[in-house]
């Protein structure tokens, strides 16, 4: 999506409208390649790693982990707890990572509402699949 319409709803309602669709016709399981902001929105929807995929995206974002503590998102405490979750694997899912941090959020300069796991999903790339149906978000139930 456009920058000037993300952080508004349109990938989530676009998605959600996917979704509905692909249910409608009996497809079962959704694959995706999971890029940039995106990467948010799919781990927010549901989506869970491919196999083999968590030890990539976990590698990948230890640098991020650094970055966060560098600019006063986490104490020192917090940094090396999650540095050895990342270097142990010990997360059972997408939406686990994504909810670090939650309860501690900031708002960046752009006034967007940002935390410890959705700043690891953004601008991250990853592989997943989501299986159908799926839990309700407030989707239509129209036919």
């Amino acid at each position: 999506l456009h920058g000037r319409v993300c952080g508004r709803g349109v990938g989530l309602a676009w998605m959600e409208e996917c979704l509905f669709r692909y249910e409608k016709i009996g497809i079962q399981r959704v694959n995706l390649d999971a890029e940039k902001t995106g990467a948010y929105l799919w781990a927010s929807m549901g989506f869970e790693f491919a196999p083999n995929e968590m030890s990539i995206f976990c590698d990948d974002r230890l640098g991020v982990l650094c970055d966060l503590r560098n600019r006063g998102h986490m104490d020192e405490g917090e940094y090396k707890t999650l540095q050895r979750r990342f270097r142990e694997l010990d997360f059972t899912s997408v939406q686990e990572i994504l909810q670090l941090g939650e309860q501690s959020p900031w708002i960046d300069e752009c006034g967007t509402r940002l935390w410890v796991g959705k700043e690891l999903l953004m601008n991250s790339a990853w592989r997943g699949s989501l299986t159908l149906p799926r839990r309700e978000w407030g989707v239509r139930h129209d036919e």
